[in-house]
């Protein structure tokens, strides 16, 4: 059997000014100050990078907790309230799709921010609840989107792809995607039943609704494959912070390391929770992490670092030897795959 990598061969998932943001908002104390009072000494924070922005709210709540003499304290809180209010307008969309699907006795999964929300794992105005993400069956997807063009919603794109389609409430530019997979990297039939059969009914914004679990919501976090991209993995990084302070107990570690496995994404998973572990006091097994460090090979670590790199940008080399293990580790049917890499050949053509 091959030797794992050392643990170095993987690059931090984010730069170290999103480690000190992460440390001012997850530790308490001295430590929690000594990297608030770092980062505030990078620059300003009208030049912060915008990813960061998502964690104004939290700063804001630290800089009230530690008592901490801030000269732009209201630029922080300001973007509290701007949240809390735009969260609500969104939400109050997702009454009209949850009222309005339910018509046709379509039951959405709801994903990402709105499960973190009603896990009650974020408040209103501490997230940036961005797109309304909704896992509708594939028996429905067709259904559903029939439903919003008869309903005058606004298609996002003109070319959605049969796993996922975006689309716009009328007269508003709030965002709602529809998927047939939690993962647009991980479509595999077996995957998208477990997840259905594992989410939980909740009673949210007085309805009645079926979200994802707090294990599968981790899994796609720290998985999420859009690791070129400071706001994806940001936000990923949030989101596993809010599950781990308020439903640690809820994560099944076994099944989680297993899915991981299974699916042959231990570096994604390996370089998420070294960062997070690295910079919170979050209590993540030690099996886990060994089992993660255990299993990464060398070919794991090439994909990750492939993934990297902007899609635009990847040679063919890497994307060929990413299909290959798309087929092997069962993260899409044949069919799906094929239709994945004709839509990547395609796409620049159509611009």
């Amino acid at each position: 059997m091959t030797a794992s990598p050392p643990e170095s061969a993987l690059a931090p998932y984010l730069d170290r000014s999103y480690a000190l943001v992460l440390r001012a908002i997850a530790q308490s104390g001295a430590a929690s100050v000594d990297a608030y009072t770092e980062w505030r000494a990078l620059t300003p924070l009208s030049a912060v990078p915008f990813a960061q922005h998502r964690a104004f709210p939290m700063l804001a709540d630290f800089v009230t907790r530690e008592n901490i003499a801030e000269r732009e304290y209201e630029r922080l809180r300001g973007v509290s309230r701007n949240l809390f209010t735009r969260n609500a307008a969104n939400l109050h969309h997702l009454r009209q799709v949850l009222d309005l699907m339910a018509q046709q006795t379509i039951a959405p999964i709801l994903l990402s921010g709105l499960a973190l929300h009603a896990h009650k794992a974020v408040r209103l105005d501490g997230m940036v609840l961005g797109a309304l993400e909704l896992l509708i069956p594939a028996a429905q997807f067709h259904v559903a989107q029939d439903l919003f063009k008869a309903n005058a919603y606004r298609p996002a794109s003109e070319r959605p792809a049969p796993d996922n389609a975006s689309w716009h409430p009328p007269s508003s530019d709030c965002l709602i995607i529809l998927r047939t997979s939690p993962l647009p990297s991980l479509t595999n039939p077996h995957f998208v039943q477990e997840c259905i059969a594992a989410s939980h009914m909740h009673q949210f914004q007085d309805r009645h609704v079926r979200v994802l679990s707090p294990t599968e919501l981790l899994f796609c976090a720290c998985v999420q494959p859009a690791i070129h991209d400071d706001i994806a993995c940001f936000t990923a990084i949030l989101q596993g912070h809010a599950l781990l302070a308020t439903v640690p107990n809820a994560i099944d570690w076994v099944a989680l390391q297993a899915r991981i496995r299974r699916h042959g994404l231990q570096a994604y998973a390996l370089a998420y929770f070294q960062f997070l572990t690295q910079h919170t006091a979050h209590d993540v097994p030690s099996t886990f992490m060994a089992a993660l460090n255990a299993t990464v090979r060398q070919d794991n670590i090439d994909e990750w670092m492939a993934d990297r790199q902007r899609p635009t940008e990847r040679p063919i080399g890497p994307k060929l030897r990413k299909a290959y293990r798309d087929l092997r580790f069962f993260r899409h049917s044949p069919s799906t795959l094929v239709g994945k890499i004709i839509r990547g050949m395609t796409r620049p053509l159509s611009r």
